[in-house]
């Protein structure tokens, strides 16, 4: 399952290395939803670093959003980013699962982010409203992941 996972978000962002607010939004999306659902299953420390790399990648959409017109930035930014995106929301989440009280289903709606955030269009020529747009959706799904996992594992008594 755990390859599975991997395999099928490195699959979705490489789909989605054409569009650059698509990629980073969903990446955002993703590594925030991963980390406040690792810090809701009571893992602090796994939390804090999937939310830190979610600020990193805030840090990239928005740096798109302010410099993305090169194609050199674009090339490179969608090398650097599909890899780290799956592979630290694959990692981290599967060790919250291993280490904390997070529901290895919590991962499902987590990993369709990048496949919602694929249907959405491009509405406008401005890079922000394109940015912002598509990461509304995965934005709303890993919240509501996020509050879900923090209903579920705050009822639960592991024994902690």
């Amino acid at each position: 399952g755990s390859i599975g996972l991997l395999l099928w978000l490195l699959w979705m962002f490489e789909q989605l290395g054409n569009n650059q607010a698509q990629l980073h939004g969903a990446g955002l999306s993703v590594l925030l939803g991963t980390g406040l659902s690792a810090t809701a299953a009571a893992s602090a420390l796994l939390g804090q670093l999937a939310l830190s790399l979610a600020a990193a990648s805030g840090g990239i959409l928005l740096a798109w959003v302010l410099w993305g017109d090169s194609d050199r930035f674009n090339n490179r930014l969608t090398v650097m980013a599909t890899l780290p995106y799956a592979l630290a929301t694959t990692l981290l989440g599967l060790a919250a699962v291993i280490l904390a009280r997070l529901p290895w289903y919590a991962l499902i709606p987590l990993a369709c982010i990048p496949l919602v955030t694929r249907l959405i269009p491009k509405l406008s020529d401005k890079r922000f409203v394109n940015a912002t747009v598509a990461s509304l959706p995965g934005l709303l799904i890993a919240l509501i992941v996020s509050f879900l996992v923090w209903q579920i594992a705050g009822s639960s008594s592991s024994g902690y």
